[in-house]
């Protein structure tokens, strides 16, 4: 029989058990995805704020962040809060750019990437069509202190673009902020 404090000890180190494994869980499954996921080229627009607890970060904005539903193949209507799975292609200049946008995602296109996004807000566009405002959960990339007004100048250019990598199942990551097509911060798989 066991003694009320093994009893104590033994829930303890099960709980400190667990909550290893869900930290090894989260970080492997991260590392994965920048190891393995499909590199996609985006084009940004960044905004300077700061976090008082994380430091100085930019707001990120891609061209598939706003897409009018005239230029893309959709399934149905969208609302606010929707899940969306955008199709992406590849240009003859490397970026990546909107086919389609599909509630689910779409099976048996293998020279498609789907990128999976949520519907932040709808606008009317042209024609009556609608323009969909999507977030893909990598709106905010972390910089060291005092980048920001620099970035804010390439972003005026036009010169900035991520990369980023996408699962199978669509969801993605930023690797690397690209200035000029060259890497000027990487995320570390580690």
């Amino acid at each position: 029989m066991l003694k009320p404090t093994s009893n104590i000890f033994v829930r303890l180190m099960a709980i400190a058990v667990l909550q290893t494994f869900v930290l090894g869980w989260i970080v492997w499954d991260r590392a994965a995805l920048l190891r393995n996921g499909q590199e996609v080229q985006l084009a940004v627009v960044p905004v300077d704020p700061r976090d008082l607890l994380r430091g100085e970060y930019i707001i990120l904005r891609f061209d598939i962040s706003r897409i009018d539903t005239l230029n893309v193949k959709t399934d149905r209507d969208f609302q606010s809060g929707d899940p969306v799975y955008v199709g992406l292609e590849k240009s003859q200049g490397g970026q990546w750019y909107a086919i389609s946008a599909n509630h689910q995602l779409p099976q048996g296109a293998s020279n498609i990437v789907f990128i999976k996004g949520k519907i932040d807000y709808t606008t009317k566009g042209k024609n009556s069509a609608k323009v969909l405002n999507i977030k893909y959960g990598m709106e905010k990339f972390f910089i060291p202190e005092g980048d920001g007004p620099g970035l804010e100048d390439l972003r005026n250019e036009k010169v900035l673009r991520i990369v980023a990598a996408v699962s199978a199942t669509g969801e993605a990551g930023i690797k690397a902020l690209l200035v000029r097509g060259q890497p000027v911060y990487e995320e570390t798989v580690f």
